[in-house]
């Protein structure tokens, strides 16, 4: 178990948010500039058989986004078994360390879901190819990003502790995806308080 320099707990996503099942869904008003996102404007016209993968699903906190563009199929994946056990019961879902090889099979995906992730994800290199092994010719992956200066401090049932994140740039990000033959294209967007901020990028990677 690791520290940091204040002696707080630093634990694996998978831990950290296992714990924050039923405290998560306090923190979403941080997702606001996301929610007004129309995946129409980054998805081809949505063709037979068009399956979603939402790569961190969490509580179902992009559903209600992703389900807009009335994909025929729709998977739930995220490290965090508790917190995935929120979702809509109907859903599939699937539990799995994106840092391994995905249980998926090869073009077997429309349009990947990446939102609050790749700051998890230590081996960039690894995700994108997995990506990128998964998707069908001309899909998307979506990856909503930001840098957080400073890890969040969860206080839970008297419990302190933040979650392992790795300082990973927009660039860095766009850079590795290119390097795996990705399409890409960057929109910054606005802090929801502060609109002259950009804190937060929207990455849309597309196999070509």
């Amino acid at each position: 178990m690791a520290y940091d320099s204040k002696h707080t707990e630093i634990l694996t996503p998978e831990e950290g948010y296992n714990i924050t099942k039923d405290e998560y869904k306090k923190y979403w008003p941080h997702l606001n500039t996301f929610y007004s996102i129309d995946f129409n404007r980054f998805v081809p016209r949505v063709r037979k058989d068009y399956r979603v993968l939402d790569l961190w699903a969490w509580d179902w906190r992009m559903y209600e986004q992703l389900k807009k563009i009335n994909p025929d199929d729709y998977v739930a994946c995220d490290c965090a078994k508790e917190l995935l056990s929120k979702h809509p019961w109907r859903i599939k879902k699937v539990v799995c360390n994106l840092e391994k090889d995905w249980p998926f099979e090869d073009e077997s995906f429309d349009l990947l879901s990446a939102f609050f992730l790749l700051e998890h994800i230590e081996d960039i290199e690894h995700f994108f190819s997995e990506a990128y092994r998964i998707l069908k010719n001309n899909g998307q992956l979506i990856i909503g990003h930001f840098l957080q200066r400073r890890l969040f401090m969860w206080s839970i049932n008297w419990r302190r502790f933040k979650i392992e994140q790795f300082p990973h740039t927009i660039e860095d990000l766009e850079n590795q995806a290119k390097e795996i033959w990705f399409k890409t294209w960057v929109m910054p967007l606005r802090d929801v308080c502060d609109n002259k901020l950009i804190t937060w990028h929207l990455l849309v990677c597309e196999k070509i």
